[in-house]
């Protein structure tokens, strides 16, 4: 009885643990405060090779010590908003329910127009659209005779 009590103490506190691990993130403003471990990593990855930045461009450190949750950097500010607009731009135009969807299923991300650069690069050329000049009318009044 004392052994399967003392087992389930330390199950329980094992899980209890682990559970913390993938929850104790501080100070997310655009991810839910329940969001896994892994696709936040996987995200963070992403942001660096779409950016083609490391860690340090929107995270605090001093040496080996990292404060993630410190918002020292504005970068990690500008992130956050460029997130937001992703994520509004995934919804509302492309249709994307963004509690459900797949990485593969979102038609935009960073690397739509950063390209590996840490400033978005959007040549013409790739939109396959120019600006075109505004023709000046040969006759401004049009019918109207003063």
């Amino acid at each position: 009885m004392i052994l399967t009590l003392l087992l389930s103490v330390t199950t329980f506190s094992i899980v209890a643990r682990n559970k913390r691990k993938d929850n104790d993130f501080k100070n997310l403003k655009v991810y839910p405060v329940d969001v896994p471990h892994e696709k936040l990593d996987r995200d963070m990855d992403l942001f660096s090779r779409a950016l083609g930045v490391d860690c340090g461009f929107c995270h605090y450190h001093e040496g080996d010590n990292w404060d993630f949750a410190s918002d020292k950097k504005g970068h990690k500010e500008d992130a956050r908003r460029m997130m937001r607009m992703t994520n509004d731009l995934n919804e509302k135009y492309f249709g994307a329910n963004l509690k459900t969807a797949k990485d593969s299923d979102l038609a935009m991300n960073c690397y739509t127009c950063h390209r590996g650069e840490e400033m978005p690069i959007i040549p013409w050329d790739t939109l396959n659209v120019k600006p075109k000049p505004i023709p000046v009318p040969t006759n401004p009044w049009g019918n109207y005779k003063q």
